[in-house]
């Protein structure tokens, strides 16, 4: 079997696990949206849609409690609170004592 052989057979078997995650879910709008990049036949994929959608189906497969791709959406980064901006080694923060 040649290398593109092997490929084919990969992005085969690929697409055919995440359509059957996929089908297991129950139908939103981002699994639909999903679905239909899902089939597209494989060398339309962009390496960066592929990438997206191997990632989204990782997090669905992994159980997502409200079936939705909010968590693929990075959270802003945190701050540091300005207790602990403010905060040396000798002062103890809350109500007990500073020294």
């Amino acid at each position: 079997m040649d290398k593109e052989e092997e490929e084919s057979d990969e992005d085969e078997a690929f697409l055919q696990s995440s359509l059957d995650i996929v089908n297991s879910l129950s139908r939103g709008d981002e699994v639909t949206h999903l679905t239909d990049h899902l089939k597209k036949p494989s060398h339309s994929f962009d390496s960066e849609a592929t990438d997206c959608i191997y990632k989204a189906l990782k997090i669905i497969a992994k159980g997502s409690q409200n079936n939705t791709l909010t968590s693929l959406t990075p959270s802003p980064p945190s701050s540091p609170s300005p207790d602990r901006l403010t905060s040396t080694p000798e002062t103890k923060i809350g109500s007990f004592y500073t020294v």
